[in-house]
């Protein structure tokens, strides 16, 4: 049965959804806000599908070693790869909002493009002189780096080549990757120096603990339809939104 709350946490993100319909430019709906205005901005764009206890270790670790005020949770209207998801939009932002309920330093918003370089300007619209540090996992940067140009003709402007999209977004932002998986540090210095190096100085990598730089999602929803539990995987909080909801059965 899906209780008032979670019908009230549906209702605010179809409502942040609804009003992306007419969006045009890149914009994001804000569903919730902490009328801050902090001097360094994370900002983490993902599809918490669901959201994870690595989500909550990257946040809490970017937060404690890069001194960020306020992070911004950022589930896309779209997705770069993905075409279908197995818990709608709406359900995964009350999954957010269930999971940092109580925290007073997440901002959590819908966001129209899912390219990094074009929400810097929506962002920049409600946060004019934060510095901004986009929080991605080691698979997104490396997609995020665009190494065959897939993504060309895509960005809400038009791009001679991949690294004209790469000075855009180091110029106005600073990237913090998470390392996850059988991914190391060390692999993303090689990366650096092979891919990026004009802007290795904007970048930084965070390691996870052992245990959380191997949750995904994915082993989330493959443990749901196999009747296991996930509370070793997700908030407690979310874990209950999802019996609930009934979602990824």
């Amino acid at each position: 049965m899906v209780t008032p709350e979670v019908e009230y946490w549906r209702t605010r993100a179809r409502e942040a959804i609804a009003s992306l319909a007419r969006a045009e430019a890149p914009t994001i709906a804000w569903v919730r806000r902490t009328g801050g205005s902090p001097a360094r901005l994370g900002v983490f764009p993902a599809s918490f599908n669901p959201p994870t206890r690595a989500h909550v270790e990257i946040i809490r670790r970017a937060r404690e070693h890069y001194d960020l005020e306020e992070i911004a949770l950022l589930p896309g209207l779209t997705n770069a790869d993905k075409r279908v998801y197995e818990a709608a939009l709406e359900d995964r932002v009350a999954m957010l909002l269930a999971a940092f309920e109580t925290d007073p330093t997440i901002a959590i918003g819908v966001v129209s493009h899912p390219f990094l370089v074009d929400m810097i300007p929506p962002l920049r619209r409600e946060y004019a002189t934060s510095e901004i540090f986009f929080l991605v996992g080691s698979d997104t940067f490396e997609r995020l780096l665009d190494r065959q140009g897939r993504y060309l003709g895509r960005y809400s402007k038009p791009y001679p080549d991949r690294m004209a999209v790469l000075e855009d977004l180091f110029s106005a932002s600073r990237v913090i990757v998470a390392a996850r998986g059988a991914f190391t540090c060390s692999a993303l210095e090689q990366l650096l120096e092979e891919e990026a190096a004009p802007y290795r100085s904007r970048i930084a990598c965070m390691e996870l603990s052992e245990e959380a730089r191997f949750i995904s999602a994915t082993e989330v929803r493959w443990r749901i339809r196999r009747g296991e539990s996930v509370a070793s995987l997700v908030p407690e909080a979310v874990e209950a939104y999802i019996r609930t909801a009934g979602l990824y059965q």
